[in-house]
């Protein structure tokens, strides 16, 4: 079989149909698919199809001399050319009405969370890295093994293993952005079968017109009356929904010049407006409701939302409010219209909510009084002293509000105090106390933590943080708190080098010895816990001691020892490999003090016949009758 290089450069220099009708029919189904996950709509899918051919076929001299392989470029310029589709759904909304739309065509398609991550699948892929998303598609798109790839890359069949789980692990943690939990084996299984699907026939473009070489060229592939037929549709739609545009643009500014009057004006606008069809508003509801059972239809709707200008948001949130629409749709729309406005300037947005939406509404709003939230935190982020002057402007307003239930720190002055605090870290860290001071102590544990969970949390902020936990919290919940920011702040996934990141990070702030001892021990867990699914747990507790040799003189073992307790409790799954390495640990060149470590941290998670071989394994024997009482006690308490 010729490769993909061999079929391009053959188009390139002689125009070869032939050549490039293998390249479509092999890859068809990647462009096919990676349009539809996105769309959900075949004829649409197709269209994507029909461009992606034609932009290759004009670009083919580039992409044969560009070194990218062609599923990676052919799976970019797909996504490419989906999102311009979407982009333009709102639009054409009577086209996309008009077409025809099947269900999923996902092998997994009864799985909730595997239905939802599939609009978003082909994104995530594409915001991978580069050598990430070529290993990701030669595998799943051009099945090869790793081996194969390996000699593709420059790089050994292991190592090339191991990025493609690392890609997998980012491409989790992409989509669980997004709030689409799934599991690597699943994405693994899912990219397997998507990834294999074959294609439509497609329509091949007349070539000669597309490619450099300029010969007469015709369509190469023949194409079945049905797929014929979608495509001579999808044409003649595409100037329906200029009329179209034109009445929504003209409805929009029928509102924009109502919303400077009164409530009622606007009721009255909106109600003109609808006389003869569905306000903006309404229409906005009705399509963000059909994010489920017609995707295009949703993501349309959003991208119309993020397109308008800053007062057609703040007319329409004026709308929203007021609109006779059933409670949930007006406030799906107006937390839609907000977020997007509060992204672009979050003070215009505070303003507009506290000064110009009825109190009454944030009142009986939940959702509202997160917007406000979620907006104290973006100001902050951008200015911390204008949050600060904008907080204290309106105290009194946000006392009068009713309390937010789902709060972590008490109350909703105090949660909005935690999110003006995080923007002050860096600039002003007396301010920071000023502001924290009157939340109560019970909750100030919980507004560090949230503080902490911010992810990533720049490094300029460290110091501020330390500063402020030790000045507010006792010293073991402050140890605590530093301790839980500095180990979100290391990286964790394969291939890492999480220690050198950890001497990198300590020397950023002046931390205390329990500080550095807490920092130095989650390291240690997390790396540990990388390792044991990589050279072994051996390996990695080897490679933990050697990094402690640099940073300590004594005590090694037993802060080896402390850290597999730990690592017990934060993961509970290693109890019985480290329990046999335990066992074992002279061959490691561990001392008694690892055994006493462990089980001072961790001994109750085993049952008292391994307690009592671990401590009988000490050669101090009174030694060892403490330990074992010692875990007897913390068992029973």
């Amino acid at each position: 079989m010729q490769s993909d290089q061999d079929l391009l450069e053959a188009f390139v220099k002689s125009n070869d149909e032939r050549a490039f009708r293998c390249v479509a029919e092999r890859y068809s189904g990647l462009i096919y698919h990676t349009a539809l996950r996105s769309l959900n709509d075949r004829t649409l899918a197709q269209d994507v199809a029909q461009r992606v051919l034609s932009v290759l076929a004009k670009k083919a001299s580039q992409v044969a001399r560009g070194g990218v392989p062609l599923p990676a470029w052919l799976h970019r310029t797909a996504v490419l050319e989906a999102k311009s589709v979407r982009r333009s759904e709102f639009r054409h909304q009577r086209k996309k009405e008009a077409l025809m739309r099947a269900p999923s065509e996902s092998p997994d398609s009864n799985d909730p969370a595997w239905k939802e991550a599939l609009p978003h699948l082909d994104a995530a892929i594409d915001s991978l890295p580069e050598a990430d998303r070529r290993v990701i598609l030669l595998h799943f798109v051009s099945e090869m093994t790793f081996p194969e790839i390996a000699l593709r890359v420059g790089k050994s069949a292991a190592a090339v293993q191991k990025q493609s789980r690392r890609a997998l692990e980012t491409l989790q943690r992409i989509l669980g952005r997004r709030g689409i939990a799934l599991s690597v084996g699943i994405l693994t299984a899912g990219l397997t079968a998507e990834m294999a699907k074959a294609g439509p026939v497609l329509l091949l473009p007349a070539l000669a017109s597309l490619s450099t070489v300029g010969q007469t060229t015709t369509s190469v592939i023949v194409v079945n009356k049905t797929t014929l037929a979608a495509i001579g549709a999808s044409l003649l739609l595409c100037g329906i929904p200029l009329a179209y545009q034109q009445s929504t643009l003209n409805d929009l500014e029928l509102r924009l010049g109502a919303a400077s009057g009164s409530s009622s004006d606007i009721r009255s606008a909106s109600k003109a407006a609808s006389a003869k069809s569905l306000s903006m508003v309404e229409r906005l509801a009705r399509d963000l409701k059909a994010q489920d059972r017609d995707v295009p239809r949703y993501v349309a709707a959003v991208d119309c939302i993020q397109g308008l200008r800053n007062d057609e948001l703040i007319a329409l949130i004026k709308e929203a409010v007021v609109s006779p629409m059933p409670v949930p749709d007006g406030n799906a729309v107006f937390n839609w219209l907000f977020d997007t406005l509060a992204r672009r300037d979050p003070e215009l947005a505070l303003n507009i909510l506290m000064d110009s939406v009825p109190s009454e509404y944030i009142r009986k709003s939940e959702g509202a009084r997160s917007l406000l939230v979620n907006s104290m935190r973006r100001l902050s982020e951008r200015d911390g002293q204008k949050a600060l002057d904008w907080f204290n402007g309106h105290l009194d307003q946000i006392r009068s509000l009713p309390e937010w239930p789902r709060s972590p720190t008490g109350t909703l002055e105090n949660h909005i105090r935690v999110e003006l605090a995080y923007g002050l870290l860096a600039s002003d860290p007396i301010a920071t106390l000023d502001v924290l001071k009157p939340v109560p102590a019970e909750n100030l544990a919980t507004a560090f933590r949230s503080i902490a969970e911010d992810d990533p949390f720049p490094k300029e902020k460290i110091s501020g943080f330390v500063r402020t936990v030790r000045e507010l919290l006792p010293e073991k919940e402050s140890t605590k708190a530093v301790s839980r920011l500095v180990s979100r702040m290391i990286p964790s996934g394969p291939g890492s080098l999480p220690y050198e990141s950890v001497d990198a990070l300590l020397a950023s702030a002046s931390f205390s010895p329990s500080e550095r001892d807490a920092i130095t021990s989650q390291a240690g867990v997390q790396r540990i816990s990388i390792q044991v699914h990589d050279d072994g747990l051996e390996a990695g507790i080897l490679q933990y001691k050697a990094w402690l040799e640099t940073r300590f003189v004594e005590g090694i073992d037993r802060k080896v020892g402390e850290t597999l307790g730990q690592m017990i409790l934060s993961w509970q799954n290693q109890d019985d490999q480290i329990y046999k390495v335990m066992l074992n640990r002279q061959t490691l060149g561990l001392g008694d003090e690892t055994v006493v470590g462990l089980l001072s941290t961790a001994g109750q998670k085993y049952d008292e016949a391994q307690v009592r071989e671990l401590a009988d394994s000490l050669s101090d024997q009174e030694l060892a009758r403490e330990l074992i009482s010692q875990v007897n006690k913390r068992r029973t308490e």
